[in-house]
């Protein structure tokens, strides 16, 4: 997706098989598209193999490294770290979708503000989860 000024969006996801169910994470710059080949099986591996199709978290970045070393960050984190993530703006693991065209950054609007260039399903500012930092126990 192609945001104002030309800048291209990247998105950092987290997918899920079901509550507390297996969890997939993934990039891509154009979610709408990526979802789609996740939950129509168009691309054979683990998220095909183990059904995993619904999006429950997802965060939008203005590059392709940030959303590379974010993507690395989060797959290095404990399984609980990563439920406090989904469960802190998605506690029913819900399909985030309807969010994602809900947000002004999709749409193609540019925020002036950095906080509000995520979803709302970014990483929280609440003790026990490190955002963008090297996990510590929550």
């Amino acid at each position: 997706m192609v945001r104002a000024e030309g800048v291209m969006s990247y998105y950092v996801y987290i997918l899920a098989s079901r509550k507390d169910g297996t969890i997939y994470i993934g990039i891509t710059n154009d979610f709408v598209r990526r979802v789609y080949e996740h939950r129509t099986k168009a691309v054979p591996g683990f998220t095909s193999k183990y059904n995993i199709t619904r999006p429950v978290w997802f965060e939008i970045c203005d590059d392709p490294i940030s959303a590379i070393s974010r993507e690395k960050e989060l797959k290095k984190w404990r399984r609980s770290w990563k439920v406090q993530l989904i469960e802190a703006n998605n506690p029913q693991w819900d399909d985030v979708r309807i969010h994602l065209y809900l947000t002004a950054s999709f749409r193609g609007v540019q925020s002036t503000n950095p906080e509000s260039r995520d979803s709302g399903f970014g990483p929280p500012d609440r003790p026990g989860i490190t955002p963008r930092l090297t996990p510590s126990p929550p």
